[in-house]
């Protein structure tokens, strides 16, 4: 074999493994993005469900709540309350935690009761449900998490901000919740395996026939 035919076969060998890991890259991202965006579309009904159970009777102490006595607003009757009636009406659902801001971006309800009063005005997720009235949703691994009734280890999450109108149409807070998606990250990894194999499968027949037909051609057979 000549240096230019060893030369073409290794450019060519380069080009389809390049192919390959950029259809592997993009398929991962597209799957990846739809994962979270089909995981953030339950999020928003949970969320709508919770709204309608509990925002009622809640909103007035949203609206109501300010920086100013931290400590009284973590030990409210009505923090309390709250936390006790979402984790009832979440139980055998995905929803591991919940939190609720005001439209000042104040942490006024959260099932982690120390993070009750934290400012998350300047955060992206508050920001766009507040702005552009949208759902923002990030997936995120942690080694462990604390949800309503148990410490879950090396768990997928994907945390939504979802906006939450009042009757005339204008927002009154924004809902943060929790879910798990160990398991949807498990099919998607499954997935873009099986993928990458069908890819690595098809661009390796590919090259094999290249490299038979060109020796073939070579050899004037």
């Amino acid at each position: 074999m000549s240096n230019r035919s060893r030369f073409f076969f290794a450019a060519a060998a380069a080009a389809f493994v390049a192919v390959a890991v950029a259809l592997v890259l993009l398929y991962r991202q597209q799957a990846l993005d739809e994962a979270i965006r089909s995981q953030e579309a339950q999020n928003v009904v949970l969320t709508r469900a919770l709204a309608n159970v509990l925002w009622p009777r809640f909103a007035g102490h949203v609206r109501g709540a300010t920086p100013a006595g931290l400590d009284d607003l973590r030990s409210s009757v009505a923090a309390q309350e709250f936390n006790k009636e979402i984790a009832e009406v979440v139980r055998n659902t995905p929803v591991h935690r919940a939190k609720v801001y005001n439209v000042a971006g104040l942490t006024v309800f959260s099932s982690n009761l120390a993070q009750i009063g934290e400012d998350r005005a300047d955060y992206l997720g508050f920001r766009q449900a507040m702005d552009r009235r949208v759902p923002f949703s990030t997936l995120e691994f942690r080694d462990s998490f604390t949800g309503f009734a148990k410490t879950m280890t090396s768990v997928y999450l994907v945390s939504s901000y979802i906006p939450i109108e009042g009757e005339g149409g204008e927002i009154e807070g924004v809902f943060e919740i929790y879910t798990e998606a160990t398991p949807a990250m498990e099919r998607f990894r499954n997935s873009a395996v099986r993928f990458g194999a069908i890819v690595a499968a098809g661009l390796g027949l590919l090259y094999a026939g290249l490299v038979f037909a060109l020796r073939r051609a070579q050899s004037g057979g």
